[in-house]
């Protein structure tokens, strides 16, 4: 078995035979190095711990993190899952053998499976449950370890269940942070929002800056939401009802639709109640297909 050190040393030696077609590899020592931020150095030896690392964006940012960063201590990444076999299933089935990761995988060879177990660290969780539904132990663990937390967890469709939404796009991030305040060593809070957070242009002006939702206005929604499926279960179309409730919530407060409005509620929950937290919130426009890295023309999920 390879250690996580000669691992990295593997993939230095071998960066000159990978494929060109696998965009940039930087795996290099690059102190002197001031053409970048110092993102690269920042993230050397650090242990991150990444939500909605099975969707889209998430496997990007993971794949860009391992190929070009190989020194980072280890990734923990959140997966709903009923276990921890199922956890294990998803981690290996959606990142792990996946395309996008293919130059990794020429990279290693065939280590290539045991620096990916060597680098992830998949837990079971929900974003929407406190201590986002960590068994204890674990909870306490990654809150000794863990030094950077990326948010990228989301429901991303325009129309979705307005409950669905407030659930994961407005309570998800304010639960991530309640866990975030735990963490002993935390240097970093990066919480992925969109530029879709944008207000309808027909909003009346007298309403503009008035809308500050707590958690007790989304706790009150929730209960709105859920006297409506109450109301309307014997119409066999709750799905359809909440998506529509959604777009109405939506209106009413002076969003486009409900995907924007609960990533807007998401944003002010967290800048709301950041406290002494160290906070980047990156807004993502629109993310189509890979342009250059890993190689171009990579998508998922049409």
């Amino acid at each position: 078995m390879h250690t996580g050190r000669k691992l990295q040393q593997e993939s230095i030696d071998v960066e000159e035979n990978v494929s060109t077609n696998c965009g940039l590899i930087n795996t290099g020592d690059h102190e002197n190095d001031f053409n970048g931020i110092g993102v690269e150095n920042f993230l050397k030896g650090k242990v991150i711990f990444i939500t909605g690392a099975t969707g889209f964006f998430g496997k990007v940012v993971v794949e860009k993190i391992l190929r070009t960063i190989p020194a980072v201590s280890k990734i923990y990444v959140l997966i709903r899952a009923k276990d921890k076999q199922a956890t294990n299933q998803r981690l290996k089935k959606e990142i792990v053998d996946i395309e996008l990761f293919k130059c990794i995988r020429k990279m290693y060879g065939e280590h290539y499976e045991a620096f990916m177990m060597n680098k992830l660290v998949p837990v079971v969780g929900n974003v929407c449950e406190s201590d986002l539904g960590l068994e204890s132990n674990l909870a306490m663990a990654i809150m000794q370890d863990v030094q950077i937390i990326l948010n990228s967890a989301g429901e991303t469709s325009f129309d979705q269940r307005y409950d669905v939404g407030l659930k994961i796009n407005a309570m998800g991030p304010y639960n991530l942070l309640a866990f975030a305040k735990k963490c002993k060593k935390l240097e970093l809070f990066l919480h992925v929002s969109s530029n879709d957070d944008i207000k309808d242009e027909t909003f009346s002006s007298q309403n503009s800056g008035r809308f500050h939702p707590t958690v007790s206005f989304v706790e009150n929604e929730m209960k709105l939401a859920l006297d409506y499926v109450r109301k309307t279960i014997k119409d066999d179309k709750v799905d359809h009802n909440m998506r529509e409730l959604g777009l109405k919530r939506a209106k009413k407060f002076g969003w486009l639709n409900t995907y924007s409005l609960t990533k807007a509620i998401g944003e002010m929950l967290i800048e709301e109640n950041r406290g002494e937290i160290p906070i980047v919130i990156a807004r993502a426009s629109g993310i189509l297909s890979t342009y250059k890295e890993p190689f171009p023309g990579w998508i998922e999920g049409i």
